[in-house]
């Protein structure tokens, strides 16, 4: 135990829930001055020294955490006893990391919804699971969560989601644990591919069957999936999304989302507020796609679009953005505590050469909170 009249300095590595960015964050508390000293040494990409000077509880830890964090502006805390700085990458490999001391803002933990095009129907919250760097496909009204974190480890868990009961189900696990793998549904079989540490060719992928409930191993060899699903050169494409392939790795082109436009696959995503849209067959670059009466289509403008998703078998495209509800007071302008997320439905039609004209589907808010915080927005919808 710690003597009042220590002076107590604590290391932790933080995970910053906005950004994603990985730190080491130093706590002293000094029980003689009554001060509390909180730095953020800044190494944003690295692994610090996390090693405590002396042995203490975790009840502790989480006492001084909660006294640490007010502003719950951080996501959670792994407390490590390992020495030397290492990259994450190496650090997750050797297992570097503690407890994990769950979330610092349990009012606001990670959520699963359900939304409908039904008019008045909105956002639904369901029973809900961390999902932390895991991949997600669905196949008619299931959803599948692929790896990522737990406990601060990379897993090799597989579960479902019925959406019809919103009921989650634990399914057979992977061969290997993966984290941000790529993923797909193919002859309504799950393909896995990359997401592991190791440089084990036969860890590269592996295919699980929904019917049998089984996983098999899948070689580079085995199929050929940049030639059945790729239309972006070197790369590999799997549920809409583009990876760069490096040997065995792949690298996440993030918000890019692919969309078939006329029969012919083209490219989209958002770019500084703005829908746009690329044809790898033309020269002409990134386009915005024209139309889109209603929605916002620039940065400035209040609730930009964020996020793009693809929907309808890849044939039109979902686009998220949240909103700030505002409301005049004095002669400034204040933002109320309030946030307002919305999503939209985009159709695509070809009008002449280099012209791509989208409709809106439909477009509303599906979920208001009342306080203004920066939300992941969906990356996937499921309609059954």
């Amino acid at each position: 135990m710690i003597r009042p009249s220590s002076k107590v300095i604590i290391k932790f590595l933080i995970v910053m829930q906005k950004h994603g960015y990985i730190g080491e964050f130093e706590y002293v508390d000094d029980h003689r001055s009554g001060k509390i000293v909180v730095e953020l040494n800044g190494r944003l990409n690295k692994c610090g020294v996390i090693s405590p000077r002396f042995d203490v509880g975790v009840k502790e830890i989480e006492g001084w955490t909660a006294r640490l964090l007010p502003s719950r502006q951080f996501g959670f805390i792994v407390l490590t006893t390992s020495a030397g700085i290492m990259d994450h990458e190496e650090a997750r490999r050797k297992n570097v990391g503690g407890k994990v001391l769950g979330n610092c803002y349990p009012d606001c933990p990670p959520r699963w919804f359900i939304v409908s095009p039904i008019t008045k129907q909105k956002l639904k919250p369901i029973p809900s699971i961390t999902c932390q760097s895991s991949t997600v496909v669905s196949i008619g009204s299931k959803i599948y969560i692929i790896g990522g974190f737990v406990d601060g480890h990379s897993s090799r868990r597989l579960i479902v989601l019925d959406c019809p009961s919103h009921g989650w189900r634990r399914l057979p696990e992977m061969r290997v644990p993966r984290q941000n793998a790529a993923a797909d549904v193919i002859n309504d079989k799950i393909y896995v591919i990359g997401g592991s540490s190791s440089n084990n060719i036969e860890d590269w992928g592996e295919v699980y069957d929904p019917k049998t409930q089984t996983w098999e191993l899948l070689l580079p060899t085995t199929l050929d999936l940049t030639v059945q699903m790729s239309v972006v050169p070197g790369s590999l494409v799997m549920s809409g999304k583009v990876y760069d392939m490096n040997g065995l790795k792949l690298n996440l082109q993030k918000n890019i989302c692919l969309v078939e436009i006329e029969n012919k696959m083209c490219q989209t995503k958002v770019w500084e507020g703005v829908l746009v849209w690329y044809e790898p067959e033309d020269d002409r670059g990134w386009c915005p796609v024209d139309g889109l009466e209603g929605l916002p289509n620039r940065p400035t403008s209040p609730g930009y679009l964020t996020s793009v998703a693809h929907s309808d078998r890849g044939r039109r495209v979902t686009v998220w953005w949240e909103s700030a509800v505002l409301h005049r007071l004095g002669p400034k302008w204040t933002k109320e505590c309030k946030t307002e997320i919305w999503c939209a439905e985009i159709s695509f039609e070809r009008r002449g050469v280099g012209k791509v004209c989208g409709f809106v589907e439909w477009s509303k808010n599906v979920f208001t909170k009342d306080d203004y915080k920066t939300y992941k927005l969906p990356a996937s919808l499921v309609t059954y």
